[in-house]
């Protein structure tokens, strides 16, 4: 049976309870997918050395707050998950450049051709997050079932565009063509997002 060992340190330990306190399980679960594929990934590319684990941790795990009751709901949501990840790294004494990366990981986590020109770990951390939305192939699939045995997904795309939307409290945060943009036009045009058309017809 695979086992999950998570880092330990107290920084990691923050970073794990910020994620869990902060969001719905579902988020929460999401999250802590997205890191062993993350990490799964750095690994297989030889990238650990560029991207370290507890920065892919940091960044994976705080990555949807912008989603959250934490955010004020002013600018895109990716902004202000990656600015509350920053302050979050910061009161635990993490150094400006790795807050830095986080800061750009999480920013660009929904930006395909973005994430991967701003370094390593922008780059592991945006696929690690896309590979909890589609089906893995083998031998990733092992992965794939073992994270969701571990951290159930819970009607994840339905919760996560519920929170995007809910948490809009200005025009900024939810610009046309941003992630915030499309899924408010999906829901108010179709009832439905393609994330969630997406995800029932994986069976999720």
């Amino acid at each position: 049976m695979r086992t999950f060992d998570l880092p330990s340190s107290p920084i990691a330990a923050a970073i794990l309870a910020t994620s869990r306190d902060n969001q719905d399980a579902s988020l929460f679960n999401h999250s802590m997918r997205s890191y062993w594929h993350a990490r799964s990934y750095a690994e297989s590319a030889g990238l650990l050395d560029q991207a370290p684990e507890i920065l892919i941790f940091a960044a994976t795990l705080l990555h949807e707050l912008g989603a959250s009751a934490l955010a004020p709901g002013r600018e895109r949501f990716e902004i202000e998950g990656a600015d509350i990840a920053a302050e979050t790294l910061l009161g635990l004494g993490v150094g400006e450049s790795d807050i830095e990366q986080v800061w750009d990981a999480i920013a660009l986590h929904t930006s395909g051709g973005l994430a991967e020109r701003r370094g390593a770990l922008p780059r592991v951390v945006r696929v690690g997050i896309v590979a909890d939305f589609g089906r893995a192939e083998e031998p990733q699939r092992e992965l794939q079932d073992a994270v969701h045995a571990e951290w159930p997904r819970l009607n994840l795309e339905t919760v996560l565009v519920d929170n995007i939307i809910e948490r809009v409290k200005d025009p900024a945060a939810a610009p046309r063509f941003g992630m915030a943009g499309v899924v408010i036009h999906e829901r108010e045009v179709h009832g439905i997002t393609g994330m969630e058309v997406a995800a029932r017809d994986l069976g999720w």
